[in-house]
């Protein structure tokens, strides 16, 4: 069971590092506005999403209900152990760039919004309410 649990580990390893390269890339494309290349990206994040969960899937079908920490600690395997470290760490690497690159797109959208508000303003007429607010 523990070899088995090692290579799952280690291609689910594997599939996270391949993500975390594809959201630096997208990071890269929402930097310098490259729209076209950052639509295929998150094609190819949707596919790697895909195989991490079937990892997932299997690792846990295999460890059923066990905690992974108390599992690790109970092998006393020390390379399963640094196998699970590294992909912890991963993963917080990985949650890190994709809140930064929500963060970005965010803010892009926040900006076009403004912007096409500028360029192309409501012609309704304003009116008020009885607080002296505007209606929209």
């Amino acid at each position: 069971m523990e070899q088995l649990l090692k290579d799952i580990l280690v291609n689910e390893k594997n599939s996270v590092m391949k993500l975390l390269q594809l959201l630096e890339a997208q990071h890269d494309f929402l930097i310098n506005n490259k729209v076209y290349e950052l639509d295929n990206c998150i094609k190819d994040i949707e596919e790697c999403n895909k195989e991490i969960a079937q990892w997932e899937y299997k690792r846990r079908s295999l460890v059923k209900d066990q905690s992974m920490r108390l599992l690790i600690q109970n092998t006393k395997d020390s390379e399963l152990e640094s196998e699970y470290r590294e992909m912890v760490k991963l993963i917080e690497e990985t949650r890190f760039q994709q809140g930064t690159n929500e963060m970005l797109i965010k803010q892009g959208l926040v900006f076009y919004n403004k912007m096409l508000n500028l360029l192309n303003p409501d012609k309704s007429a304003k009116t008020y309410n009885s607080y002296g607010k505007v209606k929209k």
